[in-house]
């Protein structure tokens, strides 16, 4: 394994199970916001391109959370950190949801951009405590929870639109067991140890050495956003299906990532990371290769699942890395190279669809493919193999 166990350091119970509950309810509060967008949309009459436009005020609110998160969380402990963003973050998304104009939208928009990125540092930093503290291999089961969260979320907020239960209810009902529980998530959390000088303020940026890991998650978060913008189009456009059954090649995305997260820790530990990463990489460059050039619909959606269950376990172990390799705070490392996969998350779909304007959508597709490829060129470096005493 690759983490030393800490013999003097007593890992309650209690602390994984409230690490989960914060990776559910950081995705369960993201989809509250999303299933309303249609609704948001046609509520303030907005064009699809002024939605993009107060879009951008989450997206910008993301990016602070991100670049400000580690410093946030050196300086007041990702223990603390971890339950004040779920409260945080529940109240962004009840003013977001109850939105009912475009200032107010936008203006609520910020902070839950900017919540949910905090929370994301934090929460990772620390699933990559518990990971040193015990010497397991765990970070795959909680970002299980997180894909879990979003998909229980989604289908929560289907299944009260379906009903006719007004958005008050449904985000007041939605939130509220979270603000319950991230206020008392800090008895429960890891204590992190201090660091030298944790009251300097930074804004967190790749350093040299995680400058390959932020390039990675750059490449896998874009492939993901990939999937989410354009598997639905492709399917419509490239393979002819009907409009009711585009979404399906997303949803097989999803739902197998969701699941192979919860196999990750035990294929890590019997196997190695640098093995389930390069295994990952490939599974999912051929999956998408598979839906571009399949031109069948079934196996298109087969690719487009094989693109989930390969890159299902490759970002918990780009964060896990990050963590191990910080030069501070894990909170540091984390931060910075999330805040590169987001870029990619929210800047490569546009990018996507310019190369698509000049090549077509299924040559644009097949370069993200080429793309997740010559990740691996950056994996044993990345992952930082043979660069501790342990073994894989």
């Amino acid at each position: 394994m690759h983490f030393r166990l800490d013999p003097a350091s007593a890992v309650p119970n209690k602390a994984r199970t409230t690490i989960f509950l914060a990776f559910f309810a950081n995705g369960f509060l993201s989809t509250c916001w999303v299933v309303h967008i249609p609704r948001i949309r046609a509520l303030l009459g907005l064009s699809d391109g002024e939605l993009g436009l107060i879009l951008w005020a989450g997206t910008l609110g993301l990016f602070l959370g991100m670049t400000l998160g580690g410093w946030i969380v050196e300086r007041y402990r990702s223990q603390f950190v971890t339950g004040t963003a779920t409260v945080c973050l529940g109240v962004a998304t009840i003013l977001t949801v109850a939105s009912t104009s475009r200032l107010a939208l936008g203006l609520s928009l910020v902070p839950f951009g900017f919540f949910n990125g905090l929370l994301d540092v934090s929460m990772n930093s620390q699933a990559a405590t518990f990971e040193q503290r015990t010497g397991r291999s765990v970070m795959s089961s909680f970002h299980g929870f997180y894909s879990l969260g979003g998909l229980v979320g989604t289908l929560f907020g289907a299944a009260m639109l379906a009903a006719n239960f007004t958005p008050l209810i449904h985000v007041l009902s939605a939130a509220l067991p979270f603000l319950i529980a991230g206020s008392f998530m800090h008895r429960e959390l890891l204590q992190e140890k201090p660091q030298e000088h944790p009251h300097a303020f930074f804004v967190s940026f790749p350093t040299r050495k995680v400058i390959p890991l932020a390039l990675m998650a750059f490449v896998f978060f874009l492939t993901e956003g990939a999937i989410f913008d354009w598997s639905g189009v492709f399917l419509r456009t490239e393979v002819g299906v009907d409009i009711s059954a585009a979404g399906i090649g997303y949803a097989a995305f999803s739902l197998l990532m969701a699941s192979i997260r919860f196999c990750g820790d035990f294929w890590v530990e019997r196997f190695g990371r640098l093995a389930v990463f390069v295994a990952g990489a490939a599974v999912g460059a051929a999956g998408l290769m598979l839906a571009c050039l399949g031109r069948e619909y079934a196996v298109s959606v087969v690719g487009f699942g094989l693109v989930g269950m390969g890159l299902a376990n490759c970002v918990p172990l780009i964060f896990s890395a990050a963590a191990r390799q910080s030069e501070a705070g894990f909170g540091r490392g984390i931060a910075a190279v999330a805040s590169a996969g987001y870029v990619g998350l929210f800047v490569g779909p546009p990018m996507i669809g310019s190369v698509a304007q000049l090549v077509g959508l299924q040559k644009a597709l097949l370069l993200v493919a080429l793309a997740l490829l010559l990740t691996l060129l950056l994996t044993r470096v990345g992952l930082g193999v043979g660069q501790d005493s342990q073994t894989e």
